[in-house]
């Protein structure tokens, strides 16, 4: 720093914003770039540099620079979306894992500078409540940084490398440290059945999650929805992740573990994350998916229709009509979407079914009646004149 200036100005984290956005939108060339400079005497390789940064700081992780942190991680992952498989296999290479690994290990009460008490005592508790976010926050973007190195794996090498870093299990706690705050009900009924469920959980987690409940979330009181959104997409995140993983994993051991004992919240996680097949360059490569909440709201009906309906001409024909669909199923779930948020049209539209089959049946009564008690007069013959 320049003489008189204050030597904790940095201009890291704008530095770090930069080169993500030079990134954004999957810029193939600029990822590229980054990572060399053709004809340049001096070419730095910066993606690696973003990733020793990341090394270098982690143990030192504070109030001061987590919101630094978590700007290279987010740099990171634009630097390897699309996917830039070189960018892939460069960064497996470092200690980025290891880094991402320690990051999640990690307590708000072990990192560097002032504690929670003192804090407390300087702002009165908004200077804690605005690091305890920040850190959820890089917490969040190691999971997204991790599953962009994920993105479209066709080989084994780049999982194995992040198997021989990670420990699954720092995913698993992550995972479940988030049902607090987006289903803290779900806690609480799972509180009193730890050894009933045979819970695998160490008696630290069960500590964490469990006996120190705060009275809102024991009384059950609705979480800030807000929050609850943000929490449930980074434990999707740390899912999708974990169960990639597992489809490398050659001892089978994290297969074995995506089950409610280990994941609290299976059932919930499994029902809004989706999987579709790709074909890419002659493979067939699986990508996992957050399923919109805007989907719940489509009905079977038009799920059946689309299925049953969509041309299977050729291929080119098949993916034509099937995406000239969409614009029209999504009418249709947004229009639900509205029906259910207010209760009057909620309640006719729950009952459609059953207002269906008993108009249905009071029909069918009414012309059996008819038949039965409507009598007609033709003079013993069987054609009834006027």
């Amino acid at each position: 720093a320049r003489e008189g200036e204050n030597s904790t100005n940095s201009y890291v984290e704008v530095v770090l914003r930069f080169l993500h956005l030079l990134c954004e939108g999957h810029n193939m060339k600029l990822q590229n770039y980054l990572r060399h400079q053709p004809g340049s005497p001096h070419a730095v390789n910066i993606v690696a540099a973003t990733a020793n940064y990341v090394d270098s700081v982690t143990r030192y992780i504070g109030p001061s620079n987590v919101q630094k942190v978590t700007a290279a991680m987010n740099a990171i992952s634009e630097f390897i979306q699309n996917p830039c498989r070189a960018n892939q296999r460069l960064l497996v290479d470092t200690r980025l894992c290891i880094s991402a690994n320690e990051i999640l290990a990690l307590r708000l009460d072990e990192t560097q500078g002032p504690s929670s008490e003192e804090l407390g005592k300087a702002l009165g508790g908004v200077a804690h409540q605005l690091y305890s976010r920040d850190f959820r926050g890089l917490k969040a973007a190691t999971a997204t940084c991790l599953l962009s190195l994920l993105e479209c794996v066709d080989q084994s090498y780049i999982p194995e490398r992040m198997l021989t870093a990670l420990e699954p299990q720092q995913l698993l706690d992550n995972m479940n440290r988030q049902i607090r705050l987006y289903n803290p009900w779900l806690m609480v009924k799972l509180k009193d059945q730890v050894e009933e469920l045979a819970l695998d959980l160490s008696e630290e987690m069960q500590e964490e999650l469990f006996d120190n409940l705060s009275a809102n979330e024991e009384s059950s009181d609705t979480p800030d929805p807000e929050a609850a959104e943000e929490a449930e997409a980074v434990a999707q995140q740390y899912y999708i992740t974990y169960i990639t993983l597992a489809r490398f994993d050659g001892t089978g051991r994290m297969g074995r573990r995506c089950t409610p004992e280990y994941i609290l919240d299976l059932a919930n996680l499994e029902r809004k994350v989706g999987v579709i097949e790709i074909a890419r360059n002659g493979k067939l490569e699986k990508a996992y998916f957050t399923i919109p909440a805007v989907c719940q709201y489509l009905s079977k009906r038009s799920k059946q229709a689309l299925v049953l309906n969509v041309n299977r001409s050729n291929l080119q024909m098949q993916l034509t009509d099937f995406t000239g669909r969409f614009d029209t199923l999504y009418q249709e779930m947004k229009h639900t979407q509205t029906l259910t948020e207010r209760p009057i049209l909620s309640l006719f539209r729950r009952t459609l079914d059953m207002r269906e089959k008993a108009f249905f049946i009071n029909a069918l009564i009414m012309n059996l009646l008819m038949l039965i008690f409507t009598s007609y007069e033709c003079d013993g013959s069987f054609i009834c004149g006027d």
